[in-house]
């Protein structure tokens, strides 16, 4: 994500990627950032440029070993790398859900995927608005596939159940 990426004028600011995995058939994606995400970005928005990603992994692995106590001798010699990942600018899938598992594993929580966060948008938004609200937030064509990603609501099922017989 990128500040040039993202349109702020209105009131809801409408994030459009360079790239997601359905360009390829000519869909156009756009992400809405409402209040609480805009409070979130915002920080992040001055100390960058424009084309500059907003969320980079090489500034976090920075902070974190600045923060990292140090327990090296002043002439120890470096430590080889055990493999020859290099840090970039960019989050990729991976890299995103390696920090949440190095999160997960430092907090002594139960590790969790990327993708849940989403599953459970789409199960809350589902419940909430319904499934074309859903739908259109997720960036699905189809309902179908908003389905597969939003739980059924058994609460609602009982609801309608006690009500029907």
């Amino acid at each position: 994500m990128r500040p040039v990426d993202i349109d702020m004028t209105g009131k809801i600011w409408d994030y459009v990627p360079r790239f997601h995995k359905t360009q390829d058939h000519d869909i156009e994606r756009h992400i809405f950032i409402g209040p609480k995400g805009q409070e979130l970005i915002v920080p992040f928005l001055a100390s960058r440029s424009v084309d500059a990603n907003l969320f980079s992994p090489r500034e976090a692995e920075y902070a974190r070993r600045t923060d990292a106590p140090s327990h090296r001798r002043p002439n120890q010699p470096a430590t080889p790398r055990k493999t020859d990942r290099k840090i970039t600018d960019q989050y990729t899938p991976d890299v995103y859900r390696r920090a949440i598992t190095r999160a997960c594993d430092s907090a002594g929580v139960s590790r969790w995927h990327p993708h849940q966060l989403r599953h459970n948008a789409a199960t809350n938004l589902r419940r909430e608005f319904g499934i074309e609200s859903a739908r259109c937030v997720l960036g699905h064509t189809s309902a179908a596939m908003t389905s597969q990603y939003a739980e059924f609501d058994m609460a609602k099922a009982r609801d309608v159940i006690g009500k029907v017989g």
